[in-house]
Formats: C-alpha cells, structure tokens, sequence
C-alpha cells in the first residue's frame, strides 16, 4: 500500500510541476459535519527543523559469515542479536530440502541403488542356489558312475568266471543277469527322474533370471524414456536440459529414440531362450548408446556436469547389469544343454545294456549253449569297453565338479564385490542426506540473524552474521549535510526506538548510483545496534537561527496528502476535534516529506 501510495503521489508532484509556479492556492475550506477519527498526526514544522528519512548502512571489517553448503532447510536457529557465543554454540542445524531436484534425485538414487543391492543380493543367493543344484546333479551323476563302475568291475569278474564255469554256473549267470537287468532298469528309472527334477529345476532358474532381467530392462527404458522424453508418458520431464542432452550428437540421439521405440514394442513373452539373450543384447546396445550420449552433452546452469556424471554413472551401472546378466543366462541356457545332454548319454548307455543283458538271457534260456562261449567273450570285451567308457565319463563329471567350483567362486565373488560397491553408494548417500550442524567455531557475538526457522536456503547463502566482541563499525548516510557538524538525535526502531549520537568525519568523494546524493562516514566506535541498510530518521538543525520565521517553507509528509480528482488535499485539526478539508499544492519533494503551498502555517495539526 506503501508503495502504491508514493507512487501515486509522485504521479500528483509530477502533474503539480506541470502547473505555474505562480498559481493561486485558493482557500477553499471544505467542511464535515460528520466526525471523524484519525491514527496519526503531525505538527506542521518548518525546514528550520526538518525530519529526514535517510537510508544508512553499517560497514565491518571483521565480520564471519555463517553460511550453508547446501540447498537445504533451516530446522533449528540459534541467531539472536548480539548474543555471545563461543567455538562450539550450535548456531544452525540444516536438513535436506525433500522438495529440492537436487534432493529428489539423491533419493531416487537410494531408491534405485537399495533395489539394485536388493536384486544383486537375490542374483547371488540365486546363483548360488543355481550352482548349488548343478553341483547336486554332478554329484548324482558322480555317484551314479561310480556305482555303474563298481557293477561293471563285478560284471567282468562274473564274465570271467562264468567263461571258466559257463555250464556249471549257467543258472547262476542267467539269476545274476536278471538281478543286473532289474538293477539296471531300476537305474535307468531314477536316472529318467533325476533328469527330468534337474531340467525342471533349471527351468525354473532360467525363467527367474528372465523375470529378473525383464525387470531391470523394463527400469532401464524407463528411465532413458524420462531422461530422452521419447513417450508422452514422461512428456516435458527433461525439458530444463533437452537442449543440452546429446548436444555435440544430435543424431545419436534420434538413433536412441528410435532404438528405444523398437525396442519397446518387442512382445518378449514368447521369446526363446537364445531370442531372449539377443534381445538383451540389443537393449544394452541401446544403454551404451545412451552413456555416450550422455557424456556428449553440455554442461550448463541447469544441466550441469555433476548431474551429467551422475546420469552416466547411472546407465554404466545399467550396462554392466545387463553385461552381466546375459552372462548368466547363457550360462544357464548352456547348463541346460549340457545337463540333457549328459543324463541322455547315461540313459542310452543304460538302456544298451539293458538290451545286451536281455539278449544273453534268451541266448540262455534258449540253451545256446555252442554259442554262449563266443557270447561271453563279447560280453568281456562289451563290459570292458562300458567300464573304459564309464571312467571316462566320471572323469569328465570330475572335471565339470571342479569348474563349477571355479565358476561358482568367481561369479559370487564378482557379486560380493558388487554388493559391497553398492553398500559403499548407499552409505556416501545417506552421508549426503545427513543434517549438517552449523558451530560458532569462534568466542565472539551474533551481529544480525538473515534467516528464520524453516528458511530454504542455498550453498553459501547467508544465515546470520558474528563479529568480535569489540568490533570498529562505521555507518554510512546518504544525503546532502555537510561535514563537521554534529546530526543532534539520530533516531531508528531495533525492536524498541533507541538513540544514537553521532557526528561526519568525511564526505565520500562520490556519490550513490541510484539516489545520486551524497555519502558521509561517522566516526568509529558506534555503541548502537544498528542494522545493515537501516532506515534512520535523522533530525538536525539545519539553520543557526533559533528565531522562528513563521515564513518559513512547509514540509509535511508525503502520506498525509489526500489524492482526489479535484486535487490534493490534507486534514486539518480544528476546534472540538473537529476535521475540514484544505487544499494543497505540492511543490518540491524530500524523500518522504514534500514541500507545500497552502494556508497552513507552522504549529497546525493535520491528520490522516
């Protein structure tokens, strides 16, 4: 209203000037019958002893600045002025601002590393778990193979001596052999159920780590989306920094657009295993696309190179993820291959037996016996050759034990690795969302408070001020008033009004750019509370002549003058508290006092 008002009566002075100097103020009284009530009035004075609305500035040499680092909140303030405080007073306690970009995407990071660390966590214990069942089915196979060894040793014991005493053990063959052929297809049973609990097991890791992978995939286009603003889904998102986004490469980033379109609009869910591992392929083509764009943008005010580095470190996480997951699912699809194939060979080397075992029983029971001598010669050899075969076959198991052991330790230590680096992220952030305690740090006094309670604040923004217990002030006034001579009574309002003595010691040898008046120094050494960039009213006498010369010019306020349409106006304390009406001209302009031309005289009382 301040504002309006002066604005207001500057438009009035300027259309004032516009009128002759010489014109007539007429008398022309305008009375009330109806009373009226007025909140502040003024005695009309001459210059002789004017008031001045001057603006002053207090000047330290030795002040320390307590500042904030961050773009944070203010949750608790200890700045009272002129309290002392000593090396460890809590001055200021800043908390993160929850509505801060900057905040946000600190948040956004925890969020993503705590669900990245959440997912490498289940990779692992999957991984382990995965290698754990591979590792039980190598057993199983183990195992079989031995026991197959052990049979195959006693077979070509048996063979041996049934060559020696073919007829007299010939019963005895033919039940040895049926309780072979039983063992044997009982064999061939739990290695068909082996095989078919360790494929479905595999499976079910293959389908996991696809779902999981999918998963991941699905963040990643996301977030290219938010950054790259490709869909309508996340439209205008990164409109502060599109400019900025690829800058050196604008076709690297209409070939990401595209890529992440078609990309996109692949229906994964009835992909193939090997299509699945192509697809992840393609999509982390697509990341390093978007790390490289990213590391070709340009850095500005509001894209800048930290959140450059950021964005890029983000998909390099994103790219080794996706490195590392096709890894395993290949490795798993290749398990998968060779877990068949495996159990297959076993299963045909079963079931040839099985049909030789079923042979040299019909040989037998169909009394053979001229051909049975050349039959178990063939039968040795036939053994002899499972037994070289079974051996190699455990030696290979054996192999593959070791290996999976290796690749076992490898892979979880790469996880263990990257679970502590995400360990390690997720403690720096927390680090960083931290409250940060503002000390004194020194033995000296609160000079001014610059911010209150739940204040935003900004990295070296200013909270409050501290000055040495007995600081040298200087005060600067700006206005024409000569040197040498003491202003009388300064007053201005610090809480309660107070009054300074003060005197000029110099006139500054240039003058105030916006107010074009003068600057004078008072004297060191000021024992007032006075603020930086205070309003003083300064009241002096400017004229040696105590006598009063009722000819004085009139200066009264600019805020008791009355706008109307048919001029200017002020309000007159008359008899019985009554108020009329007295018309004005304003004239010259002092701040905020403005000389007049009227039929006021000096002692009268106006009002408003």
């Amino acid at each position: 209203m301040k504002k309006i008002l002066l604005v207001s009566l500057w438009i009035s002075l300027v259309l004032s000037w516009c009128s002759s100097k010489e014109q007539v103020i007429k008398k022309n009284i305008q009375t009330q019958d109806v009373k009226q009530t007025c909140n502040k009035s003024f005695v009309v004075w001459s210059w002789k002893n004017q008031v001045y609305n001057l603006q002053a500035k207090v000047v330290s040499s030795n002040i320390k600045n307590i500042t904030s680092n961050n773009a944070w909140v203010i949750s608790y303030l200890n700045c009272t002025p002129w309290q002392k405080v000593n090396s460890k007073t809590l001055l200021a306690k800043i908390i993160p601002d929850w509505s801060s970009p900057t905040i946000k995407n600190l948040i956004n990071q925890k969020k993503a590393i705590q669900t990245q660390l959440e997912n490498t966590k289940n990779i692992f214990v999957s991984t382990k778990s995965n290698f754990s069942s591979q590792l039980n089915s190598l057993v199983i196979q183990k195992t079989n193979l031995e026991s197959q060894i052990k049979i195959l040793n006693q077979n070509l014991i048996k063979l041996n001596n049934q060559k020696k005493y073919w007829i007299n053990d010939l019963w005895e063959q033919l039940s040895n052999l049926q309780t072979q052929l039983k063992n044997l297809k009982k064999s061939k049973t739990n290695l068909e159920q082996s095989k078919q609990a360790d494929i479905e097991k595999i499976k079910l890791s293959i389908l996991n780590t696809k779902n999981s992978i999918s998963s991941s995939i699905k963040n990643d286009l996301f977030r290219i989306d938010e950054i790259f603003w490709i869909s309508d889904a996340n439209k205008h998102k990164n409109d502060a920094y599109k400019n900025y986004l690829s800058a050196k490469n604008t076709t690297l980033k209409d070939k990401i657009k595209n890529d992440w379109r078609k990309i996109s609009s692949q229906k994964i869910n009835n992909l193939s295993n090997k299509e699945f591992s192509n697809y992840i392929q393609q999509v982390d083509l697509l990341v390093q696309d978007v790390k490289q764009a990213i590391k070709n943008s340009v850095a500005s005010r509001s894209f800048s190179q930290t959140q450059i580095n950021t964005y890029y470190n983000e998909f390099n996480s994103y790219d080794l993820a996706l490195i590392s997951s096709k890894t395993k699912l290949d490795d798993l699809i290749q398990n998968y291959t060779t877990i068949v194939n495996n159990y297959d060979t076993q299963i045909i080397s079963l079931e040839t037996q099985i049909d030789t075992i079923k042979s040299n029983i019909k040989n037998i029971k169909d009394n053979k016996i001229d051909s049975y001598s050349s039959s178990i010669d063939i039968q040795i050899n036939t053994t002899k050759t499972q037994l070289d075969n079974t051996n190699s076959s455990l030696k290979n198991i054996e192999n593959q034990i070791k290996s999976l052991d290796d690749q076992e330790n490898i892979q979880l230590k790469q996880l263990e690795n990257q679970i502590s680096s995400l360990k390690s992220n997720l403690s720096q952030i927390n680090v960083n969302l931290a409250p940060q305690n503002i000390y004194a740090g020194v033995n000296w006094k609160i000079k001014n408070k610059k911010a209150d309670k739940w204040n935003k604040v900004w990295p070296n923004g200013l909270i409050c001020q501290i000055v040495p217990n007995k600081s040298s002030l200087k005060l600067q006034i700006y206005g024409d008033l000569g040197v040498g001579r003491d202003l009388g009574e300064v007053e201005f309002k610090d809480n309660n009004w107070k009054n300074c003595k003060l005197k000029i010691v110099s006139k500054l040898p240039y003058q105030d750019p916006i107010t074009q008046n003068n600057i004078y120094e008072t004297e060191d050494n000021i024992n007032c509370n006075i603020q930086e960039w205070e309003i003083l009213s300064v009241k002096y006498n400017k004229e040696n002549n105590k006598v009063i010369n009722w000819n004085k010019k009139i200066f009264i306020p600019l805020d008791f003058v009355v706008n109307k349409l048919t001029g200017q106006f002020v309000k007159e304390k008359i008899a019985s508290w009554d108020i009329q009406e007295i018309p004005v001209k304003l004239w010259n302009i002092d701040w905020t006092n403005v000389e007049i031309l009227s039929w006021l005289k000096i002692w009268d009382k106006i009002c408003r």
